[in-house]
C-alpha cells in the first residue's frame, strides 16, 4: 500500500481540490491511500466524503508556530511514501519539512499560472528554490503553468512533468433539460452558464457586461452563475446586478451538487477568465458536449489543441464581438461532435490515473515497484 499525503489550504470545492477528489473516487484503494492536510486549520466541503472513502484529514494552521512540528510528526510517524503539495510556491516549505521527515517521494503540484510580479518577490524566489532543490517530482496541469512557475527551460529538468487534469464525463443521456428549466423557473429561456467561484481572475464583471449587451437583443436569455459566492468579489457582482436592473435575468446559484444538471441543461458556457491553470469547469462542459466560448489565453489555447470545437476570443474584443460569437457558437456547434472530441482527448480520468500510478511507483501492469 502506497500512502499519499496531499497538502491543501482547505478541502473546499475549488478546482484543484475537486480534481483530486475525482482521482480519490476512482483510484485503486487496495494499492493507494489518500490522506489530506488542511493548512487552513478548518473543515472543508469535502472532509466528510474523504472520511467516507477511507481517508484522514489533518488540520494545522500553516501560520502557526507549531505547523512545522505538526506536519513533520504526521509524515514521520505515519510513514507516508508520498507527500504531494498543491499550494503553489508554498510547496517549497512543505518539501523542506517532508525531506527532513524522511519522505522519499516529494511532489510539488502546480495548478495555476503565476505572473512576473508574484515570481519576483524575495519570499517566492526562496520558496521556488526549495521546490527546485527538494522536490523529487514537479507537476503542472499544462505547459503554460509549468513555464510561468518553473521557467522556460523546464523541459530540461527531468523531474518536471505535465499531468493534465482528469475529468469524468458529466454527460447525462436523455436528460430532461426543459424539465430542469421549469424547476428553476426559467422555462423557455436560453441559458448562458458560468461555473466557478466569483473571484477576480474569473472576470465576472466582464461576463456581466457581455450578458447585458447580449440580453438587449435576446430577451429570452438568462445568465446562471454556479460556484462559491461568499467572496468579496461576489458583493461587487451583486451590486452591479442590482444597479443595472438584472436581478430577474441573472441567477446566482452558489455552490451546488447539481453541476451535472446545469451543464446538460445550458445552451453555452461563457468563460472570460483573466488567467487559469487548466480549468476543470471547461473540461466538464466539453464532456457533455456543451459549447464553450472562452477568453483567448494560453491555458484555453492548450485545451483547443485537443478539442478544436472550443471557441476562443480575445479579452479586449468589443462586447458586440463577444455577443456575435455567443450567438454563432450556440447555432453552429454540435453537442455530439464536442463529446466525441472530449472522449478522444487526454483529459479523461483514466489518463491521469495511469500517469499517477507510474509516478507513485507502479509499473504499467499496476504492480508496485
Amino acid at each position: 500500500m502506497i500512502k499519499v499525503l496531499h497538502i491543501f489550504g482547505i478541502m473546499n470545492r475549488g478546482g484543484a481540490e475537486t480534481r483530486t477528489m475525482e482521482l480519490m473516487r476512482h483510484i485503486d484503494k487496495t494499492r493507494v491511500c489518500f490522506d489530506y492536510m488542511s493548512c487552513g486549520n478548518s473543515k472543508g466541503d469535502y472532509d466528510e466524503e474523504i472520511k467516507s472513502l477511507g481517508g484522514i484529514v489533518y488540520y494545522s494552521n500553516i501560520y502557526s508556530m507549531y505547523f512545522f512540528r505538526n506536519l513533520y510528526n504526521i509524515i514521520k510517524h505515519n510513514k507516508y511514501d508520498v507527500v504531494q503539495s498543491h499550494i503553489h510556491y508554498v510547496s517549497g516549505y512543505i518539501m523542506l519539512i517532508a525531506w527532513l521527515a524522511g519522505c522519499k517521494k516529494r511532489i510539488s503540484h502546480f495548478r495555476t499560472a503565476s505572473d512576473e510580479k508574484n515570481n519576483a518577490s524575495i519570499k517566492n524566489r526562496l520558496l521556488r528554490h526549495l521546490v527546485l532543490v527538494l522536490s523529487t517530482h514537479i507537476l503542472a496541469v499544462n505547459e503554460s503553468t509549468m513555464e510561468s512557475t518553473i521557467g522556460k527551460r523546464w523541459k530540461s529538468n527531468k523531474r518536471c512533468q505535465i499531468l493534465l487534469n482528469g475529468v469524468k464525463s458529466r454527460y447525462i443521456p436523455e436528460f430532461d433539460a426543459q424539465g430542469f428549466k421549469r424547476y428553476l423557473g426559467i422555462d423557455g429561456k436560453n441559458v448562458i452558464l458560468h461555473v466557478g467561484r466569483i473571484d477576480h481572475e474569473k472576470n465576472h464583471e466582464l461576463l456581466l457586461k457581455i450578458f447585458q449587451k447580449y440580453h438587449d437583443d435576446n430577451k429570452d436569455s438568462v445568465l446562471i452563475l454556479v460556484g462559491r459566492d461568499n467572496t468579496s468579489e461576489a458583493q461587487n457582482i451583486r451590486k452591479y446586478i442590482e444597479e443595472n436592473d438584472l436581478k430577474s435575468d441573472v441567477l446566482i446559484i452558489g455552490l451546488s451538487n447539481d453541476i451535472d444538471k446545469y451543464l446538460n441543461m445550458a445552451e453555452i458556457m461563457v468563460f472570460p477568465s483573466l488567467f487559469e491553470g487548466l480549468p476543470g469547469a471547461i473540461l466538464e462542459a466539453l464532456s457533455v458536449g456543451l459549447p464553450v466560448l472562452a477568453s483567448d489565453i494560453r491555458a484555453h489555447q492548450e485545451i483547443k489543441k485537443y478539442i478544436p470545437d472550443i471557441e476562443l476570443i480575445k479579452l479586449d474584443d468589443k462586447l458586440e464581438k463577444w455577443c456575435e460569437m455567443i450567438q454563432k457558437t450556440i447555432q453552429s456547434k454540435n453537442r455530439e461532435e464536442i463529446r466525441n472530441e472530449f472522449d478522444n482527448a487526454p483529459f479523461e480520468i483514466t489518463c491521469s490515473l495511469k500517469m499517477l500510478y507510474q509516478i507513485y511507483s507502479f509499473n504499467k501492469m499496476g504492480v508496485e515497484t
